[in-house]
């Protein structure tokens, strides 16, 4: 991530931004890389993963502030609570190795100058120091999902526990992460410590940050990374990115080029009928304008008619915020052109009905 992030910043001349991200990307060596380069983030963390004395500031009650979700009628259909935590010590890492998009050693050693990491005398660690500014939040419908996603693997613990012969050793996810196994796979038996530790931890959320913004609007900006995640997910499913049936490599970035226009193209679309109070989900907008066909009727000489279908509602609002007329079930050449401001032949644009 960090040479993207310093790639991305030449390229755009950007002196600063912010990085919003789960918490795979939430590791030391991230963190103390985008601080030293100017930079600012927004990172979802694993607080149970974190450090006692973090774990016991998170389940102290001192510090806590009370927070609703209110519709706009007033009533209130969520509620629960949110603090802060800072932090500033020391902290250690693996040296890093960074990768660009093409092999540079220059580009390389230009980002280590930049960073200015101090090594141990090995080379192996990397020693900083770090403020940290952790926001937590606990809401009652957050709590409720966590415990009954809780509910559901130990049902699945059970399950393992009562058929020993389908645990797989080593394997600690899922349902298996609350199965105790001790010689062979006869000893198996939940693990009650652990899911009372981690119930102990149910409806609170972790978010750590380099801003100074107030604690709910840093929340805020990091709830707005589903919009990329959704952005993601059509392009995988509705724009089909995936999978990808060319080889050569400027055929694959062809490939991820037109997808990523098409998503482009449609977030405009979705934006400009929103302006307009004219709703529609993606699959509707890509159902509407793959169905929306035009034909040239049966041609003759001097007869150029053509025949159109599929021009739904959805079509005719997307056609009326770009300044477009949705055309009639019939129109001739002239009147088709300059509804759909044409600038070449008709007849160069739409297949016929015949094929004579």
């Amino acid at each position: 991530m960090v040479p993207f992030v310093d790639e991305l910043k030449k390229k755009f001349n950007i002196k600063s931004f912010t990085v919003v991200a789960d918490r795979g990307l939430n590791s030391k060596g991230n963190i103390d890389s985008l601080v030293k380069l100017g930079n600012n983030y927004v990172l979802s963390s694993k607080i149970r993963g974190a450090s006692d004395d973090i774990k016991a500031q998170v389940l102290s009650e001192e510090g806590r502030i009370s927070m609703n979700k209110v519709t706009d009628d007033g009533e209130i259909i969520d509620y629960g609570w949110y603090k802060e935590i800072h932090t500033d010590g020391p902290i250690k890492y693996d040296t890093p190795e960074y990768a660009f998009e093409e092999a540079d050693e220059e580009k390389t050693k230009d980002l280590e100058a930049k960073l200015k990491h101090v090594k141990t005398a090995s080379g192996k660690t990397v020693k900083s120091k770090l403020k940290r500014r952790y926001i937590i939040t606990w809401t009652a419908s957050r709590a409720r999902k966590d415990k009954k996603d809780r509910e559901r693997l130990i049902r699945k613990a059970k399950a393992l526990v009562d058929s020993p012969s389908d645990i797989k050793a080593g394997f600690k996810r899922g349902g298996r992460s609350y199965v105790v196994v001790d010689m062979d796979p006869e000893s198996a038996r939940i693990d009650d410590a652990l899911i009372a530790e981690q119930s102990k931890f149910d409806g609170i959320h972790v978010v750590e940050t380099s801003l100074d913004a107030p604690a709910l609007e840093v929340v805020k900006i990091y709830k707005n990374l589903w919009k990329i995640e959704d952005s993601f997910r059509h392009l995988k499913s509705s724009f089909r990115a995936r999978p990808v049936y060319v080889r050569l490599e400027n055929h694959v970035r062809g490939h991820f080029l037109i997808c990523f226009l098409a998503l482009c193209l449609h977030r405009f679309l979705e934006y400009r009928l929103k302006r307009e109070n004219k709703k529609a989900t993606t699959d509707q907008i890509i159902d509407g304008l793959n169905n929306a066909l035009i034909a040239l009727i049966s041609p003759a000489k001097g007869i150029e008619l053509y025949g159109t279908s599929g021009f739904n509602t959805v079509v005719k609002d997307i056609m009326s915020v770009v300044g477009l007329t949705p055309p009639l079930t019939y129109e001739e050449a002239g009147s088709l052109k300059k509804k759909m401001r044409l600038y070449r032949s008709v007849r160069d644009l739409f297949g016929s009905t015949t094929t004579s």
